[in-house]
């Protein structure tokens, strides 16, 4: 049996709890142990501590004490996409290689500061752009290093099918959490990119 790696997972949500850390203890248990977790949510605590197993005295309500010491191998930062920049640092700071949540930041000064502190600490650093991997992007980006679209339009029309795509995602599962209110408003974006398409599409019989 190879080596365990530790995890600590700041923001057991949707995408942390849910996702990662389900993932981990369901399909990599024989890899991975989550030892510690944290989130401002006291029934988020409660409800993937028991899943995950992790002891009460390893479940923390508030960052700052969560960071005084670095309590595993792996940095799992899955909070909201404004505390992204600010989690990464501390844990670089501890000496974490970090798997986080996207985006990073849209500020250039702030991704210098990351990268600089990812070198200091000498560890490995992923975001987690995981659509890259599913079977529809690895498709288009397959017909592209194959030379199928050969200029910028053919770009702007797959990158518009794929926008597309997505939303009606989004618009599937706001369908099945029965709110309409954002269905109405998700309709209005499937409509807009509908009608970019079918300019795109004149676009290709006019020229």
């Amino acid at each position: 049996m190879g080596k365990m790696y530790t995890v600590a997972i700041i923001g057991v949500g949707a995408r942390g709890g849910d996702v990662y850390g389900s993932l981990l203890v369901e399909n990599k248990k024989d890899l991975f142990k989550i030892v510690s977790i944290c989130d401002l949510r006291q029934e988020r605590l409660d409800r993937f501590g028991e899943i995950f197993d992790v002891p009460e005295n390893a479940r923390f309500k508030d960052e700052e004490t969560f960071f005084q010491e670095k309590r595993a191998d792996l940095l799992i930062v899955a909070t909201p996409d404004k505390c992204h920049v600010r989690h990464c640092l501390k844990g670089f700071e501890l000496g974490y290689n970090i798997m986080t949540e996207k985006p990073l930041t849209d500020n250039k000064e702030e991704c210098e500061a990351l990268l600089a502190a990812q070198k200091k600490a000498g560890t490995k650093a992923l975001v987690c752009h995981v659509l890259r991997y599913t079977p529809f992007y690895k498709t288009v980006k397959k017909a592209i290093m194959d030379g199928l679209f050969d200029n910028t339009i053919d770009y702007l029309y797959i990158l518009l099918f794929l926008l597309l795509l997505m939303l009606l995602i989004y618009q599937y599962l706001l369908f099945l959490l029965c709110n309409r209110i954002l269905l109405k408003f998700c309709y209005i974006h499937v409509y807009y990119i509908l009608y970019n398409l079918l300019l795109l599409e004149l676009y290709y019989l006019i020229h």
